[in-house]
């Protein structure tokens, strides 16, 4: 088979595809530097994850029920990273992370190539202070307390993180234009302190600001984690900014044959009645592979009908440390005044009507690079 067709053969007369032609040549010639450059310096590593994954979705309720099967991404992305040493115990480093869909070949979002993290900084005994788009304090603590590991149909970020379904009343996942210090570990103990700038020129100044800290606490058998984040918001009516605050608080304890987790979270918003979360879950080793099993909650306060569940139930098979085959299966109860959605459904559907539950069958490979 020819490694071009007819049709892959660009004209010199069309702009679109000499234009499209040349972005990629750029990517190409970006990915081949780094590369070179990652055998020639071990500092230097590019690393990804490739992650499809066939869904069977249903919709079920007002205004009518559908089942569809997709192919879909769950999580995929490949990034570069490095470091340099600077004598003395300090070292620079950076990060430049972009998130794309392996069932289209589309980028992770249409306004920035390095969408999922894009940062450098500088570390020592001090700890690190890190410059950029980065990811909050809160969601490092769910990477620890999530029984399907921020993945799949039964991810913890269904309920918990901003989105639409929840109207952004819920942690944070990532800060642009932020700085971040992240502590070295001190007897099981660290922590971290993010302050996000909002660089308004025009009132009110201080919507988009953000201020978030974590502390974390692991030893032995047990984890804990604890963060606290505001986010400045536009008012309604606009003029003024609101804040909208989310405290969170996780835990696991492993008893060798079952690994326990906890989660709990609060969201308090100016003139608005509070929302709260929790979930709770396990894993069972068996083998090679892994039971995963979690329900989540969440409502807001006073409101009939805002209450939205996920029960999961999942198995991932270890094929060797890079690769792992996986399935689960997912129902999210909405109430009629709810409409969550579950990952990764809602990123190939939007969220569901109000009111709508949504249950999902799921069987994917998930491998790092």
């Amino acid at each position: 088979m020819p490694l071009f067709s007819k049709a892959d053969v660009l004209p010199y007369n069309s702009k679109q595809r000499r234009l499209q032609l040349k972005k990629t040549i750029m990517v190409l010639a970006f990915l081949s530097a780094a590369s070179t450059a990652a055998i020639a310096q071990s500092n230097l590593q590019l690393y990804g994850r490739l992650d499809v994954v066939v869904d069977s979705v249903r919709f079920k309720g007002t205004p009518n029920s559908v089942s569809v099967t997709d192919l879909s991404t769950d999580t995929s992305y490949w990034g570069v990273r490095g470091r340099e040493d600077l004598g003395a115990g300090l070292k620079a480093f950076f990060k430049l992370e972009s998130g794309f869909s392996v069932d289209t070949g589309a980028q992770g979002s249409a306004t920035q190539f390095f969408n999922r993290e894009a940062y450098v900084g500088m570390g020592g005994n001090f700890g690190s202070v890190q410059l950029g788009s980065q990811y909050t304090p809160a969601l490092w603590i769910t990477t620890k307390v999530d029984p399907f590991q921020r993945s799949a149909n039964g991810a913890i970020f269904n309920l918990m993180q901003q989105n639409g379904g929840n109207r952004q009343r819920g942690y944070l996942l990532l800060q642009n234009n932020a700085l971040q210090y992240v502590s070295p570990d001190v007897k099981g103990f660290s922590a971290r302190a993010m302050l996000g700038l909002s660089e308004q020129t025009a009132a009110p100044r201080d919507v988009g600001e953000f201020r978030s800290a974590s502390i974390e606490y692991s030893q032995g058998a047990f984890y804990g984690g604890f963060s606290i984040e505001d986010l400045k918001i536009a008012s309604t009516p606009a003029g003024a900014a609101w804040s909208n605050k989310t405290v969170t608080l996780g835990a696991t304890y492993d008893l060798r044959t079952v690994k326990l987790y906890g989660y709990l979270l609060k969201n308090t918003l100016t003139n608005s009645r509070d929302a709260e979360g929790y979930m709770l879950g396990l894993t069972y080793p068996v083998g090679a592979g892994t039971v995963r099993a979690s329900y989540s909650a969440r409502e807001v306060d006073g409101i009939a009908g805002s209450k939205a569940s996920v029960m999961a139930l999942g198995y991932t098979y270890d094929l060797s440390k890079r690769t792992t085959l996986y399935t689960s299966y997912a129902l999210l109860d909405n109430g009629a005044a709810s409409n969550m959605g579950l990952w990764p459904s809602s990123k190939t559907h939007g969220l569901p009507a109000t009111g709508q539950d949504v249950r999902s069958i799921e069987a994917g490979i998930r491998h790092f690079f």
